[in-house]
């Protein structure tokens, strides 16, 4: 159930990447002083790359050929809790919502959309790993007992 939250708002996300092309990347990194809400989105991606979140910075990775590459490979499974704990302020904004990022800027909505995804999926992933770790132990314990029943049904066969 916990994934069921968390898978969507990550497609979404992938799906948002998709559709932002050269052209939009281009708009966003022609802003010599950006709007707000585009800067504010953009040192949030930053942080989760682990870069410094301002906007020479930012203006520097939306450069890069594999930008996009870059974010769609990132590793959500394994992200640092300093930088989970860094980006949760932005999160937590009521202004970094896509629709409103989406007045200043359709490229940066998608680009919020990938990060808040990155966060409610480390959220939901943290919260599941000790239910997958239970079960693992559970399937063991179970695993270990059936051998057992079957080494005690094999001695009363003979």
């Amino acid at each position: 159930a916990d994934l069921d939250e968390a898978m969507p708002a990550y497609e979404s996300a992938v799906k948002a990447l998709a559709t932002l092309d050269k052209k939009a990347v281009q708009e966003m990194k022609a802003f010599n002083n950006p709007p707000e809400m585009v800067k504010f989105t953009l040192e949030a991606v930053c942080i989760l790359l682990d870069v410094k979140p301002d906007w020479s910075e930012a203006k520097r990775l939306l450069s890069q050929m594999d930008f996009m590459d870059t974010l769609k490979a990132y590793d959500k499974d394994n992200i640092p809790p300093r930088i989970i704990k860094k980006v949760e302020k932005y999160y937590k904004d009521p202004r970094f919502l896509p629709e409103e990022i989406k007045k200043q800027s359709s490229a940066a909505m998608c680009l919020c959309m990938w990060a808040r995804a990155m966060v409610v999926y480390d959220r939901v992933a943290k919260a599941i790993e000790p239910k997958k770790q239970a079960l693992r132990e559970a399937e063991e314990s179970l695993a270990k007992t059936m051998g057992e029943l079957q080494a005690k049904k094999d001695a009363l066969q003979q």
